[in-house]
């Protein structure tokens, strides 16, 4: 009974941020993206690590949204289809750092899928889904996200961040005399 009453719950959580990321990409001209996104979690290589990971194993972090990287969980079954998950959906930055750490250019559309993406989960557990509070997100957590300068700027200024511009100047130069 308890393994059932967790699908579901998880099954109405997956539906809800469905709904609240579709309404911000089409907010965002992004139809296609908001129809599409996270269909991978509905399969069962995703779908079954994360209810056991949400519901049995780390039961606190079913409706939070903070920020993790994989290998600093220890549930190795829900790591895995993080990572199949990060590396498979463009509109992560993950899916953007190559083998060696290093960032590539996100694609803008990707960009605004992600930022649709922070604040449909926002919504959908209960919180507020306002640039505001992303842009609050997001600069809890802005030192552990890789991101290429460029597309950071990009970022930055999409969730009104206003960049400083010799901070940018900067990053360029070490990005590109690299």
């Amino acid at each position: 009974m308890k393994l059932i009453n967790a699908i579901l719950k998880y099954f109405w959580y997956l539906l809800k941020h469905k709904f609240w990321v579709a309404y911000y990409c089409f907010c965002a001209g992004l139809y296609w993206r908001g129809v599409k996104h996270d269909l991978g979690k509905f399969h069962p290589r995703e779908f079954i690590p994360y209810i056991l990971h949400f519901y049995f194993v780390s039961p606190e972090k079913a409706l939070s949204t903070h920020y993790h990287k994989s290998q600093d969980i220890s549930d190795e079954r829900f790591n895995r289809a993080h990572r199949i998950h990060v590396r498979t959906n463009s509109h992560h930055w993950e899916f953007y750092v190559d083998v060696t750490g290093r960032p590539e250019i996100m694609d803008f559309d990707d960009v605004e899928e992600m930022i649709a993406d922070w604040r449909g989960a926002a919504k959908s557990k209960k919180r507020s889904g306002s640039l505001e509070s992303t842009k609050e997100w997001y600069l809890m957590y802005r030192d552990n996200i890789i991101l290429h300068p460029d597309t950071r700027t990009v970022l930055e200024h999409k969730i009104g961040l206003e960049p400083e511009i010799d901070k940018i100047r900067e990053r360029l130069k070490r990005y590109y005399a690299a």
